[in-house]
């Protein structure tokens, strides 16, 4: 067996002199960024928007999460990307507001162009 010795080299110092951020976390903005935009209405794939799956209460509860994440047995389907990006919704506490604003606006630009 061959055992090679090496060094444990911490990536956060160039990361921050190239003022880059980490593979994790461009992941999350582009899950997050998808995620809005396919909300929004900019992203037209409606078999994907079929596939989130919208919590809808039957009553006011201050349980406001807009989506139900489906139970699975195992990490295969846990880690599904349109999964992942409603847990990263969830998880974020700005996306929702972000989305809204967004969606009003674009509403309201939409409303007021002349249909050409």
């Amino acid at each position: 067996m061959v055992v090679v010795n090496w060094k444990v080299f911490s990536y956060q110092p160039v990361l921050q002199c190239l003022r880059l951020s980490t593979l994790c976390d461009r992941r999350e903005q582009a899950n997050l960024t998808f995620h809005s935009k396919l909300l929004n209405g900019d992203v037209d794939f409606p078999a994907l928007l079929n596939k989130l799956n919208f919590r809808i209460p039957s009553f006011y509860s201050r349980y406001s999460f807009p989506f139900q994440i489906p139970f699975s047995r195992c990490n295969y389907l846990t880690n599904r990307p349109i999964v992942r990006m409603m847990k990263l919704a969830i998880e974020d506490p700005l996306f929702l507001t972000l989305c809204y604003y967004e969606f009003m606006y674009t509403t309201q630009y939409n409303w007021a162009r002349p249909y050409i």
